[in-house]
């Protein structure tokens, strides 16, 4: 028997791997690391983001805020470092739309890195206009997610 024109076995093994395929295309991301709040921001003179990692980890992706009294930011590198200051890993940000839309105020990067216990840093190559405010003590907003 047919169906639409696809022998019914045909159709069951596709049925059947269809999922076994999806499955190696997504993966699980959650937002491990963030000091990102709902208070007023400013910008300029933004201190590094530190977070500490208990055992290893793989980022995903990482996200800082650049509103730039609502002007956003050209994208610019995010850069990881380690305690001693050993630079990890830079990367060239992708500038994301943010609140009310405004141009380049996220930026992004998809490092794929894995992470050992220790406490690292993230900074950007534009503190200038990296949003912080009173509650983040300073600290540019920053997200960091990680597979699960």
């Amino acid at each position: 028997m047919n169906f639409i024109g696809v022998p019914l076995m045909k159709y069951k093994v596709f049925v059947f791997l269809l999922p076994l395929l999806l499955a190696g295309c997504s993966s699980n991301v959650k937002k491990a690391y963030s000091n990102e709040n709902n208070s007023p921001v400013t910008q300029g003179a933004a201190m590094p983001f530190q977070f500490e990692v208990y055992s290893e980890i793989e980022i995903a992706k990482i996200r800082t805020y650049h509103w730039n009294d609502g002007k956003g930011a050209p994208a610019g590198e995010i850069i990881l470092t380690d305690r001693p200051g050993k630079v990890i890993g830079k990367w060239q940000a992708e500038g994301k739309p943010g609140r009310n839309n405004v141009a380049s105020a996220l930026w992004e990067v998809e490092p794929d890195i894995k992470l050992k216990p220790g406490i690292y840093f993230i900074s950007t190559g534009n503190d200038k206009s990296w949003s912080h405010n009173p509650e983040s003590q300073g600290i540019g907003f920053t997200s960091v997610y990680i597979k699960e």
